[in-house]
Parts: C-alpha cells; structure tokens; sequence
C-alpha cells in the first residue's frame, strides 16, 4: 500500500543514538531544552522537571468589525526540526498586525483563583432600640411601650407522627392593627415579628396633620380639611355658608365610591337604596333617624333616589344622625354587600373607622338649614334664595303664570293688582308651593286649579327666587328661563317692584316700612260700618280731647298692625277681612281713620268702631288711605 507523506516529511526510520555535538554547548533556552542522548536498547528516566508555573490565559483581541484579524503569534505552528539542525532556534518571523484597527482594551493578568475559607464568626446579635410612633402636636401623647425583647428566629418543624398535634410554626399572621383610619406600619405583639408598639389615641377631636388615614385615602383627608374649615367658621352652618355645598360633595362622593352596580336591569344603584332599607329603631318610638328618612322618602318635591339621598343628607346634618344611619349599615351584612371592599371606603373596616371618627366631629357644629328648600337638589347641590308670601283672599292675584318643564313660572306682574301692591313677587320667580300643596312637576293649569279650590280664604305662597345670594341668576335656572324666552320672546327678568311714589322718602324700620302716626282715639259706631259714619265718626273723637300717644303703623300683605312706639307694644291686630272702610277727614288732610270689627260675635250683630290717626303730612295720609284700601279693596269678606 502507498505511503502518502506531506511534503518536508521524513518517513519513520529507527533513531540512531544521538550523541552532543562538538564544541560549547548553546545557552539552554526557556522554550526547547535539549534532551539527553538515548540508546537504542536502553532508555533512561527523564530529568526532572521544573515546577508547575500557572498558565497565563492569552485571548485574541477581539475582530473588527470591517476586517478579519491576523492570527495571533502565539500559536503559529513551528517548523520541523531534524536530528542534524543546529541548535539555535530559527529566526521567528515578525508578528502580523491588522490594518489600524482600535486597539483592544487591555486586560488584567489573570490572577490564580485563591482558595476560600470559612468567613468569620459573626458579632453577637444586638437588640434593636424600641420603635414609638411619630410624635405629632395634634394627637395626644402616647403611653409608654413596653422594653423590646429580641426577635426569635423560627425554624419549619417536621410534621411526621413525631410531631402529631403540635402546632404548625408558621401559622396565621395576626392582622395589622388599625387606629384613626389606616392601618399601622408596625406590627403588634402577636404576629410574626415581635415589636411592640402602644397605638396613638382614638380621640375623635384630635385631627392632626400626622394622621395616617389622611394620606391613604384622599377623600378623606379633603373631608378632614372641609370639616376643619366648618369648625373655624364659628357658629350655626346656614345655606349661606361658603363651606356646605363643598362639603356636602365631599359626603355623597364617600357614599359612592365604591357602591356596585347590577349586572341586568336599567335601575341604577344609589346610596340612597341602603339607606331606605335600614333596619328601623328596636324601642317603640320612631327615632330620629326613621323619622329623617320618613320625611326624605315622602317628600313631593324631589322626584329622583339622587334627589332623596341629598335630601336625607340635609336632614341628617341638622339632626346629627349620619354617624349613627352608617353604623347600623356596618351591623347589617346584607347593607354591606352594595359595597365593594377593595375599593369603597364603607365596604372597608379600615377607612369606614375614620370616616366615622369626622361624623362624630360633625355632630358638634350646629346646622340651621331651610329643609324646605328641596325642589332643585334633583339636578345641583346648589339651592335657591326661597321667600314666603302671604296674601288676603281676593279675586285675582294679578300674576301670569307659565309652565316650563313642570316649574310655574311667574312672567308678569299686572299693574294695580294685589301681587303689585303686596311688592313680593317678581317676574321670573317660581311658586313652588300654594298651602302646603307643591307644585313641582306641575301639569298645566294645575295651579289655577289649587287657588279655584282655595278661593276666599288666606294664601301662603313658597317663592323661589330667579336671583341668587350674590346678585346673578342662579346658575341651575338658566336652562328653564332659555326655553322660558324661546317660548315669550318679550319676557324680562323683573329686578325691582314698582314703588309708588318713588321719589318720596320712605322710613324703613326693620325692614319694613313704618308710619309713625298719632294715635287721637275710638268710638263705636255701631251695626253700619260703612263710609258715611266717617263724617261723624272722626269729630266725634276730637271733641273727647284725648290724649294722643305715639304709635307705628305697619301695612302688611293680609293685615295693619298697631303697636306703640315707645314700648313696641302691640294695641291692634287687624286683617284686611274686618275692616269696613277707611278714608280721610275732608276739612283736615292729615286726619284719617278707618271702621274696625269690634265683636262679631254678639248676638245683636256685629258692631264697628272708629279708629282715629293723625299723620306728619297731606302725602303720607294719602298713601296710607291707599295702602289699606288697595288691600281691602282684594279682599272678600262677609259681615
């Protein structure tokens, strides 16, 4: 068989005993040392060798990204060397280098890996200081805390049939305690690590700006700074406070958040469909708060569950009642499932406590709210200025009235009416109420039908005001009095009552307008009141020469009341229906009297008496006669 051999290869042949060659022998070199002459039949133990160095570990530089790198030096191939070569080692050809390529990082000599020992012991344990919570001006200081004690390190126990019965070694964490609305970042004796920590007091007057449930729920902390304001105000909270409306927000968005709604059906959940399901009081008597939501769930004026809920918040705020309509909601577990508890704040145990902890602070500000005033909390928290008028029976009030969505609407004021005369009512205001009987959402002619069916006896109207506290239209009217317009082009907001006389001074006392007259005196006239005994009715007074007496006239809406000036003694108290007739002495203008009623129940028929006064001027004489005759004049009556 042929022999393939790669060029410059001598086929093995049997060596033949090397022996040194003549002359010095070359310098013994680090890389090749020569080895010692062999006999062919016997071989001798090598020399010994020198001892083990570490290798150094020598990579390639790293390739470029736009050439190949030339092999490294170190690991060219040698050339073969015969038995006859001289000694000294060939010429080494210089080393390639690449085409000016970034030169590689340089390394660090590689170091022998040392052998590890075990560490060190370790120091002894130390016990930590005691932890306190954070001092705060605002709560009160809190009791010493017990010493620290170490913590003790638990090891899993086996749970063979060694070991059957005994307790499991980690078992149930205890729960993080909570007080004053969050829950504490420190754990309590009882749970997995031993730290004992004395919790702060859970005086609900102390609203501190450490407060922890106050950084955890934002609601909350905007309740507390709401409730803060309301109590530096000072005094009765009224609808004119700046604070309620906010503040009212802040409560119907807690009682929100969080409420779940049902998966079918169209009936969108309120807060207002827990609170008509609380359990009522287990005494006897209805307490006060069956008896708020009693008055919320049957009121007329609010048609809507959202309408009713701010209405129960009114009415809980005045009564203080709030505090005690969310505790029976925690004691009733099928309340609470309208609540979500990952994120409600009623449906949490850990913020339903602070927020509990701001009611009983509200109870101690005092509320003075109109409750009547309910007919717009339907559509705004924001409620109109309400007014009562009250009025004489008569044939015609001299209003025209419009219906704008079931709201009656006031869009005139007839000249020379009793409405004109009384100064109450303004174009663009709202009857809400006619005798207790409402007028929200109100059909057309429904409230002609109300003054038909109340005609010849008194009239109480509940008025809601166009024109809000500050001067402007208040603001949840402006739709109603768009379409108002749309339907009457020509209508106007009516901004002041037509005075009489308006370029004569007028003295107000009270506010109200008060003539200070002379009383001259009375005498009967008898059966007949009618004007004629005027004539002899007013000499004959003056002839007595009576001593006069300073007294105050006031005109109202339905009667003239008489009271003395000095003492602000009431001497008189009479409705329009008891009088007969009044005018002025034709010979003295500043002298009138008018015929009063006297006993309409004496068996003889009812007898008059003549009541005399004396007024500063001719002018306010005849605006007196007027007064009074324009009020009798609307009103009937039967003698």
């Amino acid at each position: 068989m042929a022999e393939l051999h790669r060029p410059g290869w001598v086929p093995n042949r049997p060596r033949e005993p090397r022996t040194a060659p003549e002359g010095p022998a070359p310098p013994p070199s680090a890389s090749h040392r020569p080895r010692a002459p062999r006999t062919a039949p016997e071989r001798t133990a090598p020399p010994p060798r020198a001892p083990h160095r570490p290798r150094e570990h020598r990579t390639a530089p790293p390739p470029s990204a736009s050439h190949r790198t030339a092999p490294s030096t170190l690991h060219r191939p040698r050339a073969p060397r015969t038995a006859l070569e001289s000694s000294a080692p060939p010429p080494r050809a210089p080393p390639l280098t690449a085409p000016e390529s970034p030169e590689p990082p340089s390394r660090a000599p590689h170091r022998p890996r040392e052998h590890r020992t075990a560490p060190p012991p370790r120091a002894p344990h130390r016990p930590r200081a005691p932890r306190t919570a954070p001092e705060s001006t605002a709560l009160r200081a809190p009791p010493p805390t017990a010493p620290h004690r170490p913590r003790e390190y638990r090891t899993t126990a086996s749970h063979g049939p060694g070991n059957r019965g005994s307790p499991r070694p980690w078992g149930r964490a205890a729960p993080l305690r909570s007080w004053g609305g969050a829950r504490s970042r420190f754990p309590v004796p009882g749970s997995r690590f031993l730290v004992p920590i004395q919790p702060p007091s859970r005086d609900h007057l102390a609203l501190g700006d450490d407060e922890p449930m106050a950084r955890k729920e934002p609601l909350l902390s905007a309740l507390k700074g709401g409730v803060l304001r309301l109590r530096e105000g000072g005094g009765p909270c009224t609808d004119t406070s700046p604070h309620l409306v906010s503040l009212c927000q802040l409560l119907e968005s807690i009682l929100r958040k969080g409420l779940r709604q049902p998966a079918w059906g169209f009936r969108r959940r309120d807060y207002w469909h827990w609170l008509e399901q609380l359990p009522a009081g287990t005494s006897g008597r209805p307490d006060l708060l069956s008896v708020s939501l009693r008055r919320a769930a049957g009121c007329e004026r609010t048609r809507t569950a959202q309408g009713r809920g701010r209405h129960f918040l009114r009415l809980a705020l005045q009564g203080k009642v709030l505090a005690v309509a969310v505790r029976q909601l925690a004691q009733t577990p099928r309340l609470l499932e309208f609540y979500d508890p990952g994120s409600s704040i009623l449906g949490s145990e850990d913020l339903r406590e602070p927020f509990l902890s701001l009611l009983l602070v509200l109870t101690e500000i005092d509320f003075s709210l109109d409750l009547q005033n309910c007919s717009f909390l339907d559509e705004s928290w924001l409620l109109p200025v309400c007014s009562t008028y009250e009025t004489v029976p008569c044939q015609t009030l001299g209003m025209v009235l419009r219906y704008v969505d079931g709201r009656v609407f006031v869009t005139k004021v007839l000249p020379e009416s009793q409405a004109e005369v009384d100064e109450v009512v303004l174009a663009g205001d709202i009857l809400d109420e006619i005798n207790g009987c409402s007028l929200r959402d109100a059909s057309p002619g429904q409230a002609g039908a109300v003054l038909q069916r109340l005609k010849g006896q008194p009239l109480t109207f509940h008025l809601l005001r166009w024109r809000w506290h500050d001067g402007t239209v208040f603001e949840p009217l402006l739709p109603y009095l768009k379409a108002l317009k749309e339907k009457e082009p020509h209508f106007q907001l009516q901004r002041s009552p037509r005075h009489r006389g308006e370029g004569e001074p007028r003295q107000l006392q009270g506010g109200r307008l008060l003539y200070n007259l002379r009383f001259l005196g009375q005498t009967s006239v008898g059966t007949y009141g009618g004007k004629e005994v005027l004539e002899g009715a007013i000499p004959a007074v003056l002839e007595k020469n009576l001593a006069a007496r300073e007294v105050l006239l006031d005109v109202k809406e339905a009667e003239v009341l008489v009271q003395e000036k000095a003492s602000s003694k009431l001497l008189g108290r009479h409705p329009y229906p008891s009088i007969s007739c009044v005018g002025r002495c034709t010979w003295s203008p500043r002298i009138f009297a008018f015929c009063v009623v006297s006993s309409p129940e004496s068996p003889d028929g009812s007898t008059f008496d003549c009541l005399v006064f004396a007024s500063s001027s001719e002018q306010e004489c005849e605006e007196i006669v007027k007064r009074i005759a324009t009020g009798f004049k609307h009103t009937e009556w039967f003698v």
